[in-house]
C-alpha cells in the first residue's frame, strides 16, 4: 500500500507538461491553416467561377510571375528570417541581462553608471535591428520597383515570345500586368513579417492567426466582384488588396515594437512618440530613385505603344497573313527589337539613379553580403 501511494507520488510529477511551448504550437498550427487558404485560395475561386481558359491564363500568369519571387524574393525573405532570430534573440537576451544588473530598465539616463553601458547595449542592438529591417525593406522596395515600373510594358512582348501567340491575349495582359505590382507587396510582406515571426511572443501570434483569418475572409469577399469587373485579374487585384492588410498589420507591430525599447531606454524623449515614422521613411527609397522609375514608367509606356503602332501599320497591307502563325507573329512583333533595347536603356538608367542616390544603402547591403557569406564560410570550417 505504501509503494502504491508512493508511486502515486511519483509518476503524476513525471507527466508534468509544460503548456506554453503547446498553446504556442497549437497557434502555429491554426495560422498554418489559415495561411494554406490564402496560398490556395485563388484556385479555389477559380476552380468554382471561372471557366478552364480562365484558369489556364491565371496559372500561367502566376508561373511567370512567381519565377521571380522564387529567386530574388524568397532566398533573401529566408536569409532575413535567420538573421531577424538571431538579432532578436540577442536583443531580448542583453535587455533581461541588464535588467538583471540595474533593475527593470528606466532609462539609459536614470540608470546607475555601471547599468548604463548595458542599457546602452541593448538599446544600441534594438537601433541595429531597425536599421536592418529598414534596409532590407528598401532593397526589397527596388527590386520590386523594377517588376512595378518596367514590367507591364514588356508583358505583351514576352507573352508572345514565350508561350505564344494563343496566350497573348488582353485578359493574359491585364493579369500579368496587376501580378508585377503583386511581386512589389509580396517583397515588402516577406521582409516584414520575417521580423514579426523573429520576435513575436505567444499574444502577438495569436493575433496574427487572427489577422490571417480576417484576411482569409477578406479574400473571399473580394474576389467574385473583382473578378466581375476586371475578369482573372480580379483574382491578383483581390491577393494585392489582402497583402496590403498584412503589410499595414506587419508595419504596425514592427514599429510598437521599437517604440517600446525605445521609450524604456529615454521615457522622456519624444523619439518614441513618433517612432513610427522612423521605420517608415528607412524603407523609402531616394524620391530622385522614385522619381528615375516614374520617368521609366512612362518612356516604356510610350514605347510599347510605339511598337504596337508599328505592328498594326505591318499588319494593314497584308491582313490575310495575320491569321498564320508564323508570318502573323512576325507582324506582332514588329518594333520589338527597339523596344527591348529602349527597355534595357531605361533599366540602365534606373540602376545609375540607385548607383548614385541610394550609394549608402547600397553599401551597407555589400558589407551585409560579406558578414553573411564570412559566417557561412566560418561555419563550413
Amino acid at each position: 500500500g505504501g509503494g502504491a501511494a508512493a508511486g502515486a507520488d511519483v509518476v503524476p510529477s513525471s507527466w508534468v507538461m509544460d503548456m506554453a511551448p503547446l498553446r504556442l504550437a497549437a497557434h502555429f498550427s491554426l495560422q498554418s491553416v489559415f495561411k494554406h487558404l490564402l496560398t490556395e485560395g485563388d484556385r479555389i475561386v477559380l476552380a468554382l467561377g471561372a471557366s478552364l481558359y480562365d484558369q489556364g491564363v491565371y496559372v500561367m500568369a502566376q508561373n511567370y510571375g512567381s519565377l521571380a519571387v522564387r529567386v530574388l524574393l524568397q532566398p533573401l525573405e529566408e536569409a532575413a528570417r535567420l538573421v531577424f532570430a538571431k538579432l532578436g534573440a540577442e536583443l531580448k537576451a542583453a535587455r533581461e541581462k541588464a535588467e538583471k544588473q540595474t533593475g527593470p530598465l528606466k532609462g539609459v539616463s536614470q540608470g546607475r553608471a555601471d547599468g548604463a553601458g548595458k542599457a546602452e547595449d541593448w538599446v544600441g542592438k534594438a537601433e541595429g535591428l531597425e536599421a536592418l529591417l529598414g534596409l532590407l525593406l528598401k532593397a526589397v522596395a527596388l527590386l520590386g520597383l523594377v517588376f512595378c515600373c518596367l514590367g507591364p510594358a514588356y508583358v505583351p512582348t514576352l507573352l508572345l515570345v514565350l508561350p505564344g501567340e494563343r496566350w497573348a491575349t488582353r485578359e493574359a495582359e491585364s493579369t500579368l500586368c496587376w501580378y508585377c505590382g503583386y511581386i512589389f507587396l509580396l517583397g515588402l510582406n516577406g521582409i516584414l513579417e520575417a521580423f514579426l515571426y523573429a520576435v513575436a511572443d505567444e499574444a502577438q501570434v495569436l493575433r496574427l492567426t487572427g489577422v490571417h483569418s480576417a484576411c482569409s475572409l477578406l479574400f473571399a469577399a473580394l474576389a467574385a466582384p473583382c473578378m466581375a469587373h476586371l475578369g482573372t485579374a480580379g483574382i491578383v487585384a483581390a491577393n494585392c488588396a489582402v497583402m496590403l492588410v498584412r503589410i499595414a498589420y506587419a508595419a504596425r507591430v514592427a514599429n510598437q515594437f521599437f517604440a517600446e525599447f525605445k521609450k524604456k531606454s529615454d521615457p522622456d524623449s519624444s523619439a518614441a512618440a513618433v517612432a513610427v515614422g522612423g521605420l517608415r521613411f528607412a524603407g523609402v527609397p531616394d524620391l530622385r530613385v522614385l522619381g528615375a522609375f516614374l520617368l521609366a514608367a512612362l518612356a516604356t509606356r510610350a514605347s510599347e505603344s510605339r511598337r504596337l503602332l508599328a505592328a498594326a501599320l505591318a499588319a494593314a497591307p497584308s491582313r490575310d497573313l495575320a491569321a498564320v502563325n508564323g508570318p502573323g507573329l512576325r507582324l506582332k512583333l514588329a518594333g520589338a527589337a527597339p523596344h527591348v533595347l529602349f527597355g534595357v536603356g531605361c533599366f540602365v538608367a534606373v540602376a545609375a539613379a540607385v548607383a548614385a542616390f541610394e550609394r549608402r544603402a547600397l553599401g551597407q547591403l555589400r558589407d551585409l553580403v560579406r558578414a553573411s557569406r564570412a559566417t557561412r564560410e566560418k561555419k563550413m570550417a
